[in-house]
């Protein structure tokens, strides 16, 4: 399998840092952020087209990958995983 680099928008890479920040702030575990964040991201350079479209984004070919532990979805496009 090809693994693909991720790539962050700079408003995506704000909303990380400001999840990043409410997470360690809030959570009793605050290294699970980081471990979630990064293995979905690793998964996503593997699998591209895992998770599942999402057409109310207002982004053609937006899809969405649950991260559990974190209980939040990661939207992405195929040209942040080239």
């Amino acid at each position: 399998m090809k693994q693909r680099r991720v790539r962050f928008t700079a408003t995506v890479q704000r909303h990380v840092d400001s999840e990043r920040v409410w997470w360690l702030e809030n959570r009793d575990y605050p290294e699970v952020f980081a471990l979630e964040l990064e293995e979905a991201i690793r998964v996503l350079g593997l699998l591209p087209g895992i998770g599942t479209t999402y057409a109310d984004g207002g982004t053609p070919g937006l899809r969405r990958l649950y991260v559990r532990k974190l209980t939040a979805h990661l939207y992405y496009t195929s040209a942040m995983t080239k």
